[in-house]
């Protein structure tokens, strides 16, 4: 933060220092003080991808998904042959409940590079459309082979409802155990849709991305009174007093998230 502070000092008109300070500020949890600087980083390089790239990342873990994908597609536009931007669109759409139309996007980026989020993306979009076919035929591309313990147990418990809580269980264990991304293993064991697994991982690991909650496939997740505490110990709500509410759910007094999808 203090080379970003003196880029600054010497050209208060740089944007990409404050995309700096965001992003520390972020992983910090302090996301109030992070929009605000995006805020200022934005309004000087408008177009800046690097920016908007961590922008449209910020923004789907404070639970903006819509907000998030424009910033996403925005960054396509511009961008439309790079890998990032390609795998970007692929997962914000899935997030928003688009998957059918972010194939097309992962594919592209596939091409580019063969790349793991870019596999994973691919695989969760064809799950969460209930191909299950193709994304068994897709494990086949898998990068690597002898770790793909989670993977098949999210594929198997999608298909069947009674072997759900066990393949939560697995992509906790496998990312607990590292094995398995933690920002990956929080939004797959939210698709499944296991409550007490989701939330004992993220008691475990401070490190899981809370972006898994705000999927546009996880509602359990969000109406789940847990969620109380997690949105408490991570200090989300200034920011949301300032910015507005995630998606899909509305502020109480209190201090209190309500979720209604």
């Amino acid at each position: 933060m203090q080379h970003a502070r003196h880029a600054l000092e010497i050209d208060p008109s740089l944007g990409a220092p404050y995309s700096v300070l965001a992003f520390t500020s972020a992983n910090a949890h302090r996301w109030l003080e992070a929009g605000r600087y995006y805020s200022e980083a934005l309004k000087r390089s408008p177009n800046d991808i690097a920016i908007i790239n961590l922008y449209e990342e910020f923004l789907a873990d404070v639970g903006h998904m819509s907000d998030s994908l424009k910033q996403t597609l925005r960054g396509y536009e511009l961008d439309p042959v790079s890998m990032r931007s390609n795998m970007g669109a692929g997962w914000a759409l899935t997030a928003n409940g688009e998957p059918q139309r972010a194939l097309e996007y992962f594919e592209r980026a596939w091409v580019s590079s063969k790349f793991e989020p870019v596999w994973r993306g691919k695989f969760v979009s064809l799950i969460e459309q209930d191909r299950y076919d193709e994304a068994e035929a897709w494990l086949g591309e898998h990068l690597d082979p002898a770790n793909i313990e989670a993977d098949v147990a999210f594929l198997r418990g999608h298909q069947d409802p009674s072997k759900t809580l066990g393949a939560a269980d697995t992509i906790v264990k496998e990312t607990l155990e590292g094995r398995l991304r933690s920002l990956f293993g929080g939004i797959m064991v939210a698709s499944l849709g296991q409550e007490d697994a989701y939330y004992r991982l993220l008691s475990s690991d401070t490190s899981v991305s809370i972006r898994g909650l705000w999927w546009f496939s996880s509602s359990s997740i969000r109406q789940d009174p847990r969620l109380q505490e997690i949105v408490g110990n991570l200090s989300l709500m200034p920011y949301w007093e300032e910015f507005g509410p995630p998606d899909a759910c509305n502020l109480l007094p209190a201090g209190k998230l309500r979720c209604f999808r």
